[in-house]
């Protein structure tokens, strides 16, 4: 369990810790993270970066099941993204909306790599196979992008199951 807070008082994080672990008993089920957070790369990765969005994924109504992590050094940040859809149509449906918004002229969506141009986050850079998006925001350096857009592919490979991709 994961809970935030900007007040920075020893007494208000002793709360919240307190409050956290209770909580955390009562729900009970498993006490691992998703397997699939195990598909970002671990370079340059900030500690506890990992975010899960169920919907509205990007602010997008059509992209959910989202998982980001966040990226850098001193030089620069990024975001890692995965979608994982609930299977390849599914994933084709949402690249086929995010085209529209985007105002990409591809008509069909087709498992590949894509360049779309997001009214909130600027380039997107992402692939689609089989039922995972994945890609990466704020990430200008083509070399970079594309190194850990591979890396991303190889976790999905072998965590998830993904098909190599010609």
């Amino acid at each position: 369990m994961k809970i935030n807070t900007y007040l920075g008082a020893s007494k208000t994080q002793e709360v919240l810790q307190h409050f956290g672990k209770r909580v955390a008993e009562q729900l009970g089920g498993r006490a691992w993270l998703p397997e699939i957070l195990s598909c970002f790369p671990e370079q340059r990765k900030f500690p506890n970066s990992e975010r899960f969005v169920a919907r509205d994924f990007l602010g997008h109504r059509f992209l959910h099941h989202g998982f980001t992590a966040d990226y850098g050094d001193s030089n620069m940040t990024f975001t890692l993204f995965i979608i994982e859809g609930t299977d390849p149509e599914n994933c084709g449906e949402m690249l086929q909306e995010y085209f529209q918004l985007t105002g990409y002229s591809q008509k069909e969506a087709k498992e590949g790599h894509y360049i779309l141009r997001d009214p909130y986050h600027g380039e997107v850079a992402l692939i689609w196979a089989q039922k995972y998006l994945w890609g990466a925001i704020n990430l200008v350096d083509i070399s970079l992008r594309s190194e850990y857009l591979q890396l991303t592919q190889d976790l999905l490979q072998r965590h998830k199951g993904l098909k190599k991709i010609k």
